[in-house]
Protein backbone atom coordinates (compact mmCIF):
# COMPACT_ATOMS: atom_id res chain seq x y z
CA UNK A 1 0.00 0.00 0.00
CA UNK A 2 1.15 3.84 -0.68
CA UNK A 3 2.46 5.89 1.44
CA UNK A 4 -0.23 8.93 2.49
CA UNK A 5 2.53 11.15 0.83
CA UNK A 6 2.51 9.25 -2.38
CA UNK A 7 -1.16 9.01 -2.00
CA UNK A 8 -1.36 13.07 -1.81
CA UNK A 9 1.14 13.61 -4.24
CA UNK A 10 -0.78 11.70 -6.94
CA UNK A 11 -3.77 13.21 -6.17
CA UNK A 12 -2.09 17.05 -6.64
CA UNK A 13 -1.79 15.68 -10.15
CA UNK A 14 -5.41 15.79 -10.56
CA UNK A 15 -6.15 18.68 -12.81
CA UNK A 16 -9.98 18.26 -13.24
CA UNK A 17 -10.33 20.27 -16.56
CA UNK A 18 -8.19 17.81 -17.79
CA UNK A 19 -9.62 14.79 -16.80
CA UNK A 20 -13.22 16.58 -18.24
CA UNK A 21 -11.35 16.97 -21.47
CA UNK A 22 -10.30 13.47 -21.59
CA UNK A 23 -13.67 11.81 -21.03
CA UNK A 24 -15.16 14.47 -23.49
CA UNK A 25 -12.83 13.04 -26.08
CA UNK A 26 -13.69 9.31 -25.48
CA UNK A 27 -17.63 10.08 -25.46
CA UNK A 28 -17.58 12.61 -27.94
CA UNK A 29 -18.87 10.56 -30.66
CA UNK A 30 -21.43 10.00 -28.77
CA UNK A 31 -23.24 13.36 -28.68
CA UNK A 32 -24.81 13.31 -32.14
CA UNK A 33 -26.85 10.29 -30.68
CA UNK A 34 -28.44 12.25 -28.11
CA UNK A 35 -28.85 15.69 -30.48
CA UNK A 36 -30.70 13.45 -32.73
CA UNK A 37 -32.88 12.14 -29.76
CA UNK A 38 -33.67 15.60 -28.47
CA UNK A 39 -34.46 17.20 -31.96
CA UNK A 40 -36.99 14.21 -32.85
CA UNK A 41 -39.05 15.23 -29.28
CA UNK A 42 -38.98 18.66 -30.55
CA UNK A 43 -36.68 19.96 -28.58
CA UNK A 44 -33.89 22.55 -28.79
CA UNK A 45 -30.06 21.39 -28.13
CA UNK A 46 -30.82 22.36 -24.31
CA UNK A 47 -33.25 20.27 -23.54
CA UNK A 48 -36.50 23.21 -23.84
CA UNK A 49 -39.00 22.16 -26.14
CA UNK A 50 -39.28 24.08 -29.67
CA UNK A 51 -42.26 25.69 -29.87
CA UNK A 52 -42.63 26.28 -33.53
CA UNK A 53 -44.80 24.74 -35.81
CA UNK A 54 -44.94 23.50 -39.43
CA UNK A 55 -46.86 25.41 -41.78
CA UNK A 56 -49.89 23.95 -43.33
CA UNK A 57 -47.75 23.19 -46.89
CA UNK A 58 -45.27 21.54 -45.00
CA UNK A 59 -47.47 19.28 -42.55
CA UNK A 60 -49.72 18.04 -46.06
CA UNK A 61 -46.08 17.51 -47.74
CA UNK A 62 -45.28 15.47 -44.03
CA UNK A 63 -48.19 13.58 -44.66
CA UNK A 64 -47.47 11.85 -47.79
CA UNK A 65 -43.52 10.42 -46.02
CA UNK A 66 -43.73 7.54 -43.37
CA UNK A 67 -41.15 7.55 -39.87
CA UNK A 68 -40.02 10.45 -38.10
CA UNK A 69 -40.27 12.69 -41.38
CA UNK A 70 -44.72 12.34 -40.93
CA UNK A 71 -43.82 13.74 -37.79
CA UNK A 72 -46.16 17.19 -37.44
CA UNK A 73 -46.95 17.18 -34.01
CA UNK A 74 -43.74 19.26 -33.21
CA UNK A 75 -40.84 19.93 -35.40
CA UNK A 76 -38.20 17.60 -35.55
CA UNK A 77 -35.86 18.56 -38.54
CA UNK A 78 -36.43 15.39 -39.97
CA UNK A 79 -37.02 14.88 -43.91
CA UNK A 80 -34.45 12.92 -45.81
CA UNK A 81 -31.83 11.71 -42.68
CA UNK A 82 -29.07 13.63 -44.10
CA UNK A 83 -29.14 16.16 -41.23
CA UNK A 84 -29.38 13.33 -38.55
CA UNK A 85 -26.86 11.51 -39.75
CA UNK A 86 -24.51 14.12 -40.41
CA UNK A 87 -24.53 15.42 -36.99
CA UNK A 88 -21.17 16.13 -35.12
CA UNK A 89 -19.74 17.58 -31.66
CA UNK A 90 -16.06 18.56 -31.65
CA UNK A 91 -13.82 19.95 -29.58
CA UNK A 92 -13.02 23.44 -29.88
CA UNK A 93 -10.19 23.96 -26.81
CA UNK A 94 -12.35 23.75 -23.80
CA UNK A 95 -15.57 24.25 -25.72
CA UNK A 96 -17.83 21.36 -27.26
CA UNK A 97 -18.99 22.66 -30.92
CA UNK A 98 -22.03 21.28 -32.18
CA UNK A 99 -23.91 21.38 -35.55
CA UNK A 100 -24.37 19.05 -39.14
CA UNK A 101 -22.55 19.05 -42.19
CA UNK A 102 -25.72 19.06 -44.18
CA UNK A 103 -27.03 21.52 -46.94
CA UNK A 104 -30.00 21.28 -44.69
CA UNK A 105 -28.52 22.28 -41.17
CA UNK A 106 -27.56 26.15 -41.85
CA UNK A 107 -31.84 27.17 -43.08
CA UNK A 108 -32.83 25.27 -40.25
CA UNK A 109 -30.72 26.64 -37.83
CA UNK A 110 -31.53 29.94 -39.12
CA UNK A 111 -35.39 29.32 -39.12
CA UNK A 112 -35.54 27.69 -35.25
CA UNK A 113 -32.68 28.93 -33.27
CA UNK A 114 -33.29 31.20 -31.04
CA UNK A 115 -31.07 34.26 -29.18
CA UNK A 116 -30.44 31.57 -26.29
CA UNK A 117 -31.51 28.25 -27.85
CA UNK A 118 -29.83 26.62 -30.11
CA UNK A 119 -31.23 23.19 -32.16
CA UNK A 120 -27.54 21.45 -31.64
CA UNK A 121 -26.40 20.49 -28.57
CA UNK A 122 -27.87 18.31 -25.91
CA UNK A 123 -29.34 19.46 -22.48
CA UNK A 124 -31.91 18.39 -19.73
CA UNK A 125 -32.14 15.01 -20.08
CA UNK A 126 -30.42 13.69 -22.68
CA UNK A 127 -27.70 15.43 -20.89
CA UNK A 128 -27.91 13.64 -17.93
CA UNK A 129 -28.15 10.52 -19.49
CA UNK A 130 -24.98 10.80 -21.40
CA UNK A 131 -23.04 12.13 -18.30
CA UNK A 132 -24.33 9.08 -16.04
CA UNK A 133 -24.14 6.74 -19.01
CA UNK A 134 -20.63 7.60 -20.26
CA UNK A 135 -18.97 10.60 -18.22
CA UNK A 136 -18.82 9.49 -15.30
CA UNK A 137 -16.68 6.18 -16.21
CA UNK A 138 -14.86 7.79 -18.36
CA UNK A 139 -13.46 10.92 -15.82
CA UNK A 140 -13.55 7.76 -13.13
CA UNK A 141 -10.97 5.79 -15.26
CA UNK A 142 -9.06 9.14 -16.43
CA UNK A 143 -8.45 9.96 -13.04
CA UNK A 144 -7.33 6.39 -11.69
CA UNK A 145 -4.88 6.26 -14.82
CA UNK A 146 -3.88 10.25 -13.84
CA UNK A 147 -3.27 9.20 -9.84
CA UNK A 148 -2.74 5.04 -10.09
CA UNK A 149 -5.36 5.46 -7.79
CA UNK A 150 -8.52 2.57 -7.45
Amino acid sequence: MASIKTLLARAEKIDPAELVKIALEENIARIPDYNATQLAQGEYGDGTPIKATYAPFTVEIKKTKSGLAAVTSHITGYDTGDMYKNMYAKLNGSKVEYGSTSDHAVPFEKQYNLANHKVFGIGGEEKHEFVKNFLQKSLRNAAQRVTGLK
